[in-house]
C-alpha cells in the first residue's frame, strides 16, 4: 500500500480483517437458520428409565418424546 505509513497499513489491514470476520459471522448465521441445535439434559436414573420405557412402548424415539413435551410446555405457558 504505497504512500501509507506502517500504522496506516496496519489499521487498513485490521479494518479489512474486521469486515471479513463480520461477513463470515453473518454467513454462518444465515446458514444456521433452520438448523437443529442441541440441548443437553441431565436426568436422574428413574426419569431416564421411564423415558426409555415410554419410547419403547410408543415405538418412537426419546428425542421425539422430549421435543413434544417441551413444545407442549412452551405452548401451555405462552412461549
Amino acid at each position: 500500500m504505497r504512500g501509507m505509513s506502517d500504522a496506516e497499513v496496519d489499521r487498513a489491514k485490521g479494518e479489512t480483517s474486521s469486515e471479513a470476520s463480520k461477513a463470515l459471522r453473518q454467513m454462518k448465521r444465515a446458514r444456521m437458520k433452520g438448523a437443529s441445535h442441541f440441548v443437553n439434559v441431565n436426568l436422574d436414573r428413574d426419569m431416564k428409565r421411564r423415558l426409555k420405557l415410554a419410547s419403547f412402548n410408543m415405538e418412537t424415539s426419546m428425542q421425539a418424546l422430549m421435543e413434544k413435551a417441551i413444545r407442549q410446555y412452551l405452548d401451555a405457558n405462552g412461549f
